[in-house]
């Protein structure tokens, strides 16, 4: 019997979800971007739609709290693939073990929160 092969979607099955900064951010102006930003790209693979739903779910079990610096932010990147979910420095440290388990990254506070949605 001849050894089976992975198809193109049986291999994006076992892509990891993975944190990307985003090339959206050109300029930094450290005297007002001290605190870490952190983001979570999930990428549009054939399960897509189930790893985000997992993410919203699990994100809202940890709690919303209606604090002025507890902001998270989604968005779709310049190349389309999925979403990048963005949390503020206050959301950040409320979702400490949610976002180690998902592999954020830390970024600046991006430029273009006005063009995102906002989740909470």
């Amino acid at each position: 019997m001849p050894p089976q092969t992975a198809g193109p979607n049986e291999k994006e099955l076992g892509a990891p979800v993975h944190a990307k900064t985003l090339s959206l951010i050109t300029h930094i102006d450290t005297r007002q971007r001290l605190a870490a930003w952190h983001c979570v790209h999930i990428p549009h693979t054939c399960v897509f739609h189930a790893v985000n739903q997992t993410f919203l779910n699990m994100m809202l079990e940890n709690g919303v709290q209606s604090r002025p610096d507890c902001a998270i932010y989604r968005s779709v990147p310049d190349d389309a693939d999925g979403y990048v979910y963005y949390f503020s420095p206050g959301a950040a440290e409320q979702y400490k073990g949610f976002l180690q388990f998902w592999g954020s990254t830390d970024i600046p506070e991006p430029d273009h929160l006005g063009w995102m949605r906002r989740i909470i």
